[in-house]
């Protein structure tokens, strides 16, 4: 290796870090994630609302927030809010804060009472601040050498702060199956979270085809993935795509009937929670789905396919090398041969 690279490599070690895993981090957990509290400030007492709140629209990013049913809240209440991740166990270490400015919606339903957010300010504190700015910084170069097409919105720095530290928190990601007089189509998603026991909500990107398939049809069956098999889930991206839906039988894996519905879901799938939708709303890039679930069940244990954020995986696992090089292998091995998986994930 030249002196150059090794000052190279050396300057990147010192302004980033010896290890810098992928932004996009897909690991394994066992059932519902149980690590990060997610707490809302500014309104008396903190609220717990790790399983109250979802993401909602990436462009502008926009957070929901679900309140109890009939919950009326005043201008003043709704000022000077925001979200706090932190260690559930532990010395309950702050990992994380988004500050909110409601963006004037809010929908009633025949559950909870949801409000919407747009991001006033982002905070990350999983890496020490030099390593964290110099990724910020590497990551507006990569955007400044491969710009969008003109008229294309894109997040600003303050969205692409709080998106990441929406994904500190480790995230499902489901296979959606939705289907209209026998023609339907299956799909990842994580734009999602749980708003009460009963109601779950979801966006879908307003210019791919299942957003509005899951409007014409008004129910969505959700499964659970194995981390096994999270590589066969992650080839369905391209799905997003397909204006016509696609044909069952092209899957890569057998399916078998959901037990309500009857849609098509992974014969593999750990649980399917089938949803009805109450509420549909476009806010920016996607339309977000207010659902009630149906059904819930759940076939076999096993670890669950998710996401975070790369900070939060290179923080979680500083103490275990050897869990952390694992966990890369494992991430590389279901992104392996896929370019882009072309929808949410």
């Amino acid at each position: 290796m030249s002196i150059a690279r090794r000052v190279k490599d050396s300057l990147k070690d010192l302004l980033l870090g010896k290890v810098r895993p992928p932004e996009k981090f897909f690991l394994g957990q066992d059932g519902e994630q149980k690590e990060v509290a997610v707490w809302l400030h500014g309104m008396g007492a903190p609220r717990d609302v790790t399983n109250r709140h979802s993401m909602a629209s990436a462009l502008p990013l926009t957070i929901c927030v679900a309140f109890d049913k009939d919950t009326f809240l005043s201008k003043r209440s709704l000022k000077g809010l925001s979200l706090r991740f932190c260690e559930r166990e532990g010395d309950c270490r702050l990992l994380g804060t988004i500050g909110l400015k409601h963006n004037g919606i809010s929908i009633p339903t025949n559950g909870p009472t949801l409000y919407f957010f747009r991001v006033a300010s982002a905070h990350s504190y999983c890496l020490p601040r030099l390593h964290l700015w110099m990724s910020y910084l590497q990551q507006a170069y990569r955007n400044w050498r491969q710009p969008l097409p003109p008229g294309t919105m894109t997040l600003s720095s303050v969205d692409m702060r709080a998106r990441d530290i929406l994904f500190i928190c480790p995230r499902l990601i489901d296979l959606g199956s939705a289907e209209e007089n026998s023609r339907g189509n299956m799909f990842p998603l994580n734009v999602m979270g749980q708003l009460d026991e009963s109601y779950f909500g979801f966006g879908l990107k307003d210019d791919k085809s299942p957003a509005h398939l899951v409007e014409r049809a008004g129910r969505i069956a959700l499964s659970t993935v194995p981390m096994r098999h999270g590589d066969l889930a992650y080839k369905l991206g391209p799905n997003h795509s397909k204006k016509n839906g696609i044909e069952w039988e092209e899957l890569p894996f057998p399916t078998k009937p959901s037990p309500k519905f009857g849609v098509p879901v992974p014969e593999f799938a750990l649980r399917v929670r089938e949803m009805e939708v109450e509420v549909s709303r476009k806010l920016g890039s996607h339309i977000f789905f207010v659902v009630r679930v149906i059904a819930d069940q759940r076939f076999a244990e096993d670890q669950e396919w998710c996401v975070v954020h790369g900070h939060y995986q290179t923080w979680r696992l500083k103490s275990r090398p050897s869990e952390f090089a694992s966990s890369l292998a494992e991430d590389a091995r279901i992104k392996r041969g896929m370019i882009s998986s072309g929808g949410h994930i």
